[in-house]
């Protein structure tokens, strides 16, 4: 027989990724290890990443390359990618305030 997998509520997950709250404290409020929550949130971050839409990711991509061309450097793309996904939803969409 194997073990039951602990189910972690979405809202610890969606707290640690927006930076609302710490991972240490979400997997004691969770009654997880620190490994085992991170474990579940990187397959959070990834199931995520598979729901953004073609036209979220077109819509991204358009912003990073006008970045570029009013003077970003490219080693810094993957910090703007960041903040451009802080303030939009998997859709693209525009959010009212940040994910922080």
């Amino acid at each position: 027989m194997s073990p039951q997998r602990k189910s972690i509520p979405v809202e610890l997950l969606a707290a640690v990724r927006d930076g609302d709250m710490k991972q240490a404290d979400a997997a004691h409020i969770a009654r997880v290890t620190k490994q085992t929550f991170n474990n579940r949130l990187a397959t959070f971050r990834a199931e995520q990443a598979r729901q953004r839409t073609r036209r979220a990711l077109t819509a991204c991509a358009s912003w990073l390359a006008y970045c570029l061309s009013i003077g970003w450097k490219r080693t810094e793309l993957d910090d703007l990618e960041q903040i451009w996904w802080r303030w939009h939803d998997e859709n693209g969409n525009r959010l009212s305030s940040r994910r922080v």
